[in-house]
């Protein structure tokens, strides 16, 4: 999704991903973002700031329209909670019931392999019977 951002003079678009923020060329890692606050300026009016933590321990402040703020809030959260809880991997669909087994036992016995009474015997040996 693609935000424009108005309000403090050239202010950049940004732009959300997977997992991170684009300013332009720019990229911040969600997890780099550590606050996302309003500061009001008296000529310009409300716009927002983006915290952005560096590994070095520096912060870098973006601005963007107050307009955003929960656009951006969103994508960070959902961020946080997909990596909190990954979804899980579909598991194939199990009946418990060996029917693959049975569907083997059958040819066999209409071959001619197996009699009926090892086959009974069989069946009722897969199904716990």
């Amino acid at each position: 999704m693609d935000y424009k951002i108005k309000g403090v003079g050239k202010v950049p678009t940004l732009r959300f991903l997977d997992d991170r923020l684009m300013v332009n060329d720019t990229v911040y890692m969600y997890d780099q973002i550590r606050d996302i606050n309003i500061s009001y300026h008296p000529f310009l009016g409300s716009f927002g700031v983006i915290k952005v933590l560096f590994t070095n321990g520096k912060y870098k402040d973006v601005p963007y329209s107050t307009f955003s703020r929960d656009s951006i809030r969103e994508a960070i959260q959902d961020f946080k909670r997909i990596k909190k809880n990954p979804p899980k991997k579909a598991q194939p669909v199990s009946s418990g019931l060996p029917v693959e087994e049975l569907k083997q036992l059958k040819a066999l016995l209409d071959e001619g392999i197996l009699t009926q009474e090892e086959f009974e015997a069989k069946k009722k040996q897969l199904l716990n019977l």
